[in-house]
């Protein structure tokens, strides 16, 4: 990622690796010098996580959503 606004685009595939979906968000950061990005990759998103466990639902987490 470079200063400012960054355009990334987003691929959904199925289980057999075709694609089934796409989007595009735009990330703007301040940050001016990240060494990290380099080696950052996002391998999976979690878009309907399962509900709580009961270990969050004691933490306090007890809408799926806050996932």
């Amino acid at each position: 990622m470079r200063f400012g606004a960054n355009a990334i685009q987003l691929l959904a595939c199925d289980y057999r690796g075709a694609p089934v979906g796409q989007d595009s968000i735009t990330v703007t950061t301040s940050v001016a010098d990240f060494p990290q990005r380099d080696h950052l990759r996002i391998t999976e998103l979690m878009y309907h996580p399962p509900a709580p466990g009961a270990a969050e639902i004691a933490a306090g987490f007890v809408d799926d959503d806050d996932f």
